[in-house]
């Protein structure tokens, strides 16, 4: 499955990213309504989503943007499409638009999402994509606990560029 690189998305996109945020993310992180979601997403710099589509509709979307001098990342997959390697898929497209990527990830199993399933941490699964959990940074705020992860290329941007040209 292809991913779509976009600058900007559409009404429609931004709609079902909305609802996919809010189906998938702790109930904590839910936004009332799409304006609340754009709001939020304003003022992110140099923004790139990255969309997993099914025809129109958004399976997985992914997230760059900067914040703090920083390469920041958010990702989301439909859960009714884990275990498929869309994830991973979205992962490794976003690490080759990029040096380093920095992100939120929640490291227990005490939240839960907004139809009270529960809301699995997803640090094992970034592990296995080369992210280092930085346990001593931490964001903490009511309903929402995180640990900061990232993930660095250690190559050289030549040989790294090499390697996903002809490799």
């Amino acid at each position: 499955m292809d991913v779509k690189k976009l600058m900007n998305l559409t009404a429609e996109q931004t709609q079902q990213v909305h609802q996919l945020w809010n189906a998938e993310f702790p109930s904590g992180l839910a936004h009332s309504d799409v304006r609340a979601f754009e709001a939020f997403l304003a003022p992110l710099g140099n923004k790139t989503h990255y969309l997993l589509l099914d025809k129109t509709v958004i399976l997985g979307w992914a997230l760059t943007f900067d914040r703090d001098s920083e390469r920041w990342f958010s990702i989301l997959v439909n859960n009714k499409q884990h275990k498929k390697g869309l994830g991973k898929h979205l992962i490794e497209t976003i690490k080759a638009d990029n040096r380093s990527l920095n992100g939120w990830a929640v490291d227990h199993g005490n939240d839960i999402k907004t139809d009270g399933s529960p809301y699995s941490s997803p640090t094992g699964f970034y592990q296995k994509l080369g992210f280092d959990i930085l346990s001593d940074v931490r964001l903490e705020r009511p309903g929402l606990s995180c640990v900061k992860i990232r993930w660095d290329n250690q190559q050289s941007p030549l040989t790294f560029w090499y390697s996903n040209t002809y490799n």
